[in-house]
């Protein structure tokens, strides 16, 4: 087993998202400082030899501090974003940040599922078809559709449609009650085309609302926007085991709204990827990180909802909750759209 190696995540507090702030480097303070190292190395540690990985460690004086203005509620700790061995174990699923791409204003709309799913399905290409057609593409996913289904969207709907290739993933990604698919659906879709809103089939615009709203004020953020669940606190939601994993503690999410999982709006900014597109991914890909022994949905012990307590396990939701709150320092506001929400999700 080669030693771990800690990919901590940078300061950002100043309210506005900068390139620079992901390239700087923080201290950690948790009884011994130690030093951040540069996030890109996430994309060196899969080629790393145990002695590269020793010659890259450092340590902080034991002085370093954050700025004040970059305190928060929580103690602030880093991030331990992947191991050596797990890098290297899931780096030939890993699809290279592409930086030659002319990303488009507009973002391509992706969604994924299989015939349990379907009819969800077929209302969202309804209301895509009434109110979206005309400026956004949508791409579909075959999770595992029935033959007539298949037939029907190729043929009748005629939207681009392609078979999710489970080949390419660890086996755990065929198991759609972990979510990992929604990771590598978007990994594809991001890296070809640089600008995505992953969209679950429940999604819905409300009223007279634009999509233009949303993806201005993404782009203007972090390059990424989710949105919150009211009432509902990120620490119920995560697992002991992704805990363990990112080398975090329960108690520092316990004010942390949680998020949705349905509607995700990506703008392949380098450093986005690098920071939080690429941790979710590894989790995503490595099953005792998104789905650790012993979680699971439902039944959901809400009692727990404000407490440190687990209450279930939300698989994705809880990973992408997670790296956002970390990364942004529980500053919320770099990553959740103030515009008033124009969508719900009508489940069937």
């Amino acid at each position: 087993m080669l030693p771990a190696l800690d990919i901590h995540v940078p300061c950002v507090g100043t309210g506005e998202f900068r390139e620079s702030h992901l390239e700087s480097q923080c201290c950690r303070v948790t009884g011994v400082s130690r030093c951040a190292q540069r996030l890109s190395q996430v994309e060196r540690v899969a080629t790393s030899t145990p002695s590269e990985v020793n010659r890259s460690s450092s340590s902080c004086p034991a002085t370093a501090s954050f700025p004040s203005r970059e305190r928060r509620r929580h103690e602030e700790t880093a991030m331990t974003m992947i191991t050596a061995a797990n890098g290297r174990d899931v780096k030939h699923y890993i699809i290279p940040l592409n930086t030659n791409m002319s990303v488009p204003p507009d973002p391509v709309l992706v969604t994924a599922f299989d015939h349990t799913h379907f009819w969800e399905g077929v209302a969202l290409w309804t209301m895509y078809g009434r109110r979206l057609q005309h400026q956004y593409q949508l791409i579909i996913y075959d999770l595992g559709l029935h033959a007539w289904q298949r037939h029907l969207v190729r043929h009748f709907f005629k939207f681009p449609f392609r078979i999710f290739n489970f080949n390419k993933y660890p086996a755990h990604v065929r198991n759609l009650k972990n979510y990992a698919f929604k990771a590598a659906v978007i990994q594809e879709t991001l890296q070809e085309f640089g600008h995505v809103f992953w969209v679950d089939t429940s999604f819905r615009l409300q009223g007279n609302g634009s999509l233009d709203a949303y993806v201005q004020a993404n782009k203007a953020h972090a390059g990424l926007t989710v949105w919150h669940i009211d009432g509902l606190r990120q620490a119920c939601f995560i697992h002991q085991g992704m805990l363990d994993f990112f080398d975090e503690r329960a108690k520092d999410f316990v004010e942390s709204p949680a998020n949705e999982g349905g509607a995700i709006l990506v703008y392949n900014y380098p450093a986005t990827y690098r920071a939080i597109m690429l941790p979710w991914l590894v989790c995503s890909l490595v099953e005792k990180c998104i789905s650790p022994k012993g979680a699971i949905l439902t039944p959901c012990d809400f009692s727990n909802k404000f407490t440190s307590k687990h209450c279930c396990h939300r698989y994705d939701q809880s990973a992408m909750g997670l790296i956002l709150e970390r990364v942004f320092h529980f500053d919320t506001s770099l990553y959740n759209s103030s515009t008033t929400r124009i969508h719900t999700f009508d489940r069937v």
